[in-house]
């Protein structure tokens, strides 16, 4: 075997650089005012996009924190405001109408929401990327919808489902998606025990057909997120 032999590196430490005495680091500091301490905090706080604590003892500026939330509102309803504008008319008719979308290989009962019936959530913040990307007018008509799944929670509430996908009400029955529901029924009127997809589906189609009985606009979506705005006046952000 060949022997080998490692060559220690020398190491140059940098001189050292004299140190400050504590008089001269004062000397170099001017005492900031209170005003001008908080000025700074809220120059911080714009950057970061959040509120800074001015101190332990006060906690959040409340004057700044309105500020800031009267300034984010604006901004949300001017981009909510030009957004909707924006959507083919084609497209929006479809927002709290009721139907059925495909996951794997079944349609489940939905209502179709539009971008700002929701909170902000991971499925509305892919709809804002696929409505930017998409640019045309011509090009938005076939847009993925967002979606409300019935007897869902938290964060399975929402998706974006492609539209071919996706289809009405009245036509999905066509199509023979409550046959699971027409079994349920029967199990039921028969004293049979349900078992838990059973219980699933009964969840679902109770909640769709509390919806068909009520007026678009009076369907409610359930356990929305506050909009950041108001979740920052509420000290939640």
């Amino acid at each position: 075997p060949v022997k080998t032999t490692s060559k220690k590196k020398l190491i140059t430490l940098p001189k050292s650089t004299p140190k400050e005495s504590k008089t001269e680091k004062k000397k170099g500091k001017k005492k900031k005012s209170n005003k001008a301490s908080l000025d700074d905090d809220d120059d911080d706080m714009r950057k970061r996009g959040r509120p800074k604590k001015e101190n332990k003892e006060s906690g959040f500026s409340k004057a700044f924190i309105q500020r800031e939330h009267q300034k984010m509102k604006e901004d949300f309803e001017q981009l909510k405001e030009e957004t909707v504008a924006e959507i083919p008319k084609k497209y929006s008719e479809w927002f709290r109408s009721i139907g059925f979308a495909k996951w794997g290989k079944v349609h489940y009962p939905v209502m179709f929401v539009g971008p700002y019936e929701i909170g902000p959530c991971e499925a509305r913040d892919l709809w804002r990327k696929m409505f930017d990307k998409t640019g045309s007018e011509g090009r938005r008509h076939n847009m993925s919808r967002l979606v409300y799944w019935y007897g869902s929670e938290g964060g399975t509430q929402f998706s974006l489902v492609p539209q071919n996908s996706c289809m009405l009400y009245e036509q999905g029955l066509k199509k023979g998606f409550d046959k699971p529901w027409i079994s349920v029924k029967k199990k039921m009127s028969d004293g049979k025990k349900l078992s838990k997809k059973d219980e699933e589906t009964l969840q679902k189609w109770q909640e769709m057909e509390e919806d068909l009985a009520k007026n678009p606009e009076d369907r409610i979506i359930p356990n929305q997120m506050k909009e950041d705005h108001d979740a920052l006046l509420d000290g939640e952000l």
